[in-house]
């Protein structure tokens, strides 16, 4: 069966960046089991997956506007170093909530006397990612999968 939407994937993959540093791979024997269509994949690389066949592989190229994004300078914020309590250190990450009641991660870049530098673009933001999918199997979604919208079964969710 080629994979369609609402088909359940299982799949083995590999994410590097420009320079071929490995970002992101599925673990050996253990592939990702989902469901297309619910982007639990870029949109983009669910899209170019559609009708491949078990045991075929995709290689793909997503620039930043498929993948992470842009990086936005207006996520890089200087917040007075007050307003955080205990220590604070470069790579630290905290969950904020922006004006809009968004929540997303934000990394700490640096740490000054009054200042603490927070960035919350994603770290792949700007980055063309290259990645590999080998598509190990593909079926319909039960009608329970596709009501709960996620894989069940090996691999997957299990209630």
């Amino acid at each position: 069966m080629g994979l369609q939407s609402d088909s359940i994937a299982t799949i083995e993959f590999e994410m590097k960046d420009e320079e071929g540093t490995l970002l992101d791979a599925s673990p050996p024997g253990h592939p990702l089991v989902f469901l297309m269509g619910r982007r639990t994949l870029f949109p983009a690389l669910e899209e170019a997956l559609i009708g491949l066949e078990p045991g075929e592989e995709l290689v793909a190229k997503l620039p930043p506007s498929e993948a992470y994004g842009f990086h936005d300078d207006r996520l890089v914020q200087r917040i007075p170093r007050e307003r955080f309590q205990g220590d604070v250190a470069v790579g630290m990450q905290f969950e904020a909530r922006n004006e809009a009641g968004r929540r997303h991660v934000a990394r700490v870049l640096a740490v000054e006397a009054e200042v603490v530098l927070l960035d919350a673009n994603h770290p792949l933001a700007g980055r063309t990612l290259h990645v590999v999918v080998r598509l190990l199997d593909a079926r319909q979604a039960t009608p329970e999968e596709l009501s709960h919208g996620h894989a069940h079964g090996p691999g997957a969710h299990a209630h």
